[in-house]
């Protein structure tokens, strides 16, 4: 998505682009955002939806160093005996759940609410985090692809790895009247 977002920049290059990054979910309309990107096609029935990234790979991964000093986990449920880096939601308060597709039983969902000591509502600080040998991370596999590649962290449990749909961009039906807007949203669709 930032490659389309990057090449739509270059493109249009008379067009100011806002960006805002926000960990709950907003009311756009409310905000006055022109649109919002959310995880899933389920946006309020007054909204557009348009499909503008892949399905979401997610995967748990830990540095070499912390994998050496505590094991490697078997199954989600191992975790529990782990230092697990959680997400804090901004939203509700509460922490992250992190979902499990269990391999023998690919309906069926382990859902596992992780220990630890360190707790941000910030993805990069997570991986910095495990990068340091300070805990497990759960996280969108392309967020840590190039430290999977260094070697800086290791996946485990990737027969569990569970998969969520794609995101997409949403607008309110009067967005499509703009001719720069129907752009954007060219640029971004799948």
């Amino acid at each position: 998505m930032n490659e389309k977002l990057a090449k739509f920049t270059h493109d249009y290059p008379e067009i100011h682009l806002e960006l805002v990054v926000e960990d709950r979910f907003i009311d756009i309309v409310a905000e006055r955002f022109d649109a919002g990107i959310r995880l899933g096609h389920h946006v309020a029935k007054d909204m557009v939806a348009v499909r503008i990234s892949e399905e979401l790979q997610m995967c748990t991964a830990a540095s070499p160093d912390y994998l050496a000093k505590y094991g490697m986990p078997k199954t989600p449920y191992d975790l529990m005996e782990h230092e697990c880096l959680i997400h804090r939601l901004p939203t509700s308060g509460g922490n992250m759940v992190w979902e499990f597709c269990n391999p023998k039983a690919k309906k069926h969902i382990v859902k596992i609410q992780p220990q630890g000591r360190l707790k941000t509502n910030q993805g990069f600080l997570h991986k910095n985090y495990a990068v340091n040998g300070l805990g497990i991370l759960w996280t969108p596999q392309d967020v840590i692809r190039q430290e999977i590649d260094s070697g800086k962290l290791v996946p485990i449990l990737q027969d569990w790895n569970m998969s969520y749909e794609g995101y997409y961009l949403y607008y309110p039906n009067r967005r499509q009247d703009s001719p720069l807007f129907r752009a954007l949203v060219e640029a971004l669709r799948m």
